[in-house]
């Protein structure tokens, strides 16, 4: 992300950001199809495996087509940064999924989450005062950058956990196998990629503002009907409200990426990237720890699908949440990204 918007002027970034979502929409969809080959064909242990031959790959390619770049000097490496993130945002998600099932009250619960919390906390203030912070939190303070990573982490944390939820729905639930499952959530690659290139053509004129709204606020009216389903109408209903889900989420995705670093400068775009990722990625984290924690709370059993359908009620909650911090968005301070594209020069 970093590369590509460092070589892409703002101007012709929302059309480098309807490239790179491509293979991050793919990927999560494409990952449960590939898991039901190896899982029921082979063993659940080459999940892991094959990740050697797919990271190998990804190495020899980057190390024969990747420009290289430097910045200025990066400084002393924060290892108290690392430290306290790397224990206390485990202990948080840890807390959240076997507060349930242990119950709140319990010392193994609130010990943990308490102590989480705190490191957190002390990350933030020594993030505030290290001058080669590990995450540069005060680019938070940045209205636009803010307010769409925060629309990205909530509308991540509903999208991926939709995708946590539904296999389990269909396998667990239904009693689907493990490639029927991976094949029902396939379609939402398909439509979140359509949805990337309609929202990417419409962004110049309309903005990221409505398109973010109405991007995740239509994604859950899908994830509502999917906590209507049933033995009886899942297996031709689940793909296409799928195909749903990630097309109106892909409204949303590349315009609230694009607008994101719309006001960050070039210096700071490395440190902001960073941030962003890190920020949706904990918003994946906390959307499949809360859907968990709803199944384990409902301990839903067959027939009785209550528990799934409640979860998938909690995540188009959790869309209409990031449709209102969307709503808090100003198409104005993206205007570098509204530009028209520089015309190509005429030569001949």
């Amino acid at each position: 992300m970093t590369m590509l918007y460092r070589t892409f002027p703002q101007a012709e970034r929302i059309r480098a950001t309807r490239l790179l979502m491509v293979p991050a929409l793919l990927a999560p969809a494409l990952g449960p199809v590939l898991g039901g080959v190896i899982v029921d064909g082979l063993s659940w242990r080459w999940i892991f495996y094959i990740n050697v031959p797919v990271g190998a790959a990804a190495l020899a390619f980057g190390a024969a087509f990747l420009a290289e770049h430097r910045e200025h000097a990066a400084g002393r490496f924060d290892l108290p940064g690392l430290v306290l993130v790397g224990v206390g945002f485990p202990l948080v998600m840890y807390a959240l999924n076997a507060g349930p099932g242990d119950g709140w009250a319990s010392p193994g619960i609130g010990v943990p989450i308490l102590a989480g919390l705190a490191l957190l906390a002390a990350f933030t203030r020594v993030e505030l005062r290290t001058a080669e912070p590990l995450l540069d939190v005060r680019i938070l303070g940045n209205r636009m950058f803010r307010t769409a990573s925060l629309q990205s982490a909530a509308g991540s944390a509903g999208f991926i956990g939709t995708l946590f939820l539904v296999p389990l729905f269909l396998q667990n639930g239904l009693g689907f196998s493990a490639l029927h499952s991976g094949l029902s959530t396939f379609p939402e690659a398909l439509g979140g990629m359509t949805g990337i290139q309609i929202s990417s053509w419409l962004y110049r004129r309309t903005g990221p503002r409505r398109l973010m709204m109405a991007g995740l606020l239509g994604a859950a009216v899908p994830m509502m009907l999917m906590g209507t389903l049933g033995p009886a109408d899942a297996a031709w209903a689940m793909p296409g409200l799928m195909f749903a889900t990630g097309l109106l989420f892909g409204f949303s995705a590349a315009p609230a990426q694009t607008a994101a670093l719309a006001t960050i400068s070039m210096a700071q775009t490395g440190r902001a990237t960073t941030l962003f990722n890190v920020q949706r990625q904990a918003g994946q984290a906390m959307g499949v720890a809360v859907l968990a924690t709803v199944l384990a709370v409902t301990r839903p059993v067959p027939p009785d699908l209550g528990g799934y359908h409640l979860a998938f009620g909690v995540a188009a909650l959790i869309m209409v949440s990031g449709s209102v911090i969307a709503s808090r968005v100003r198409d104005a301070d993206a205007a570098a990204t509204m530009a028209p594209a520089p015309a190509a020069a005429d030569v001949g």
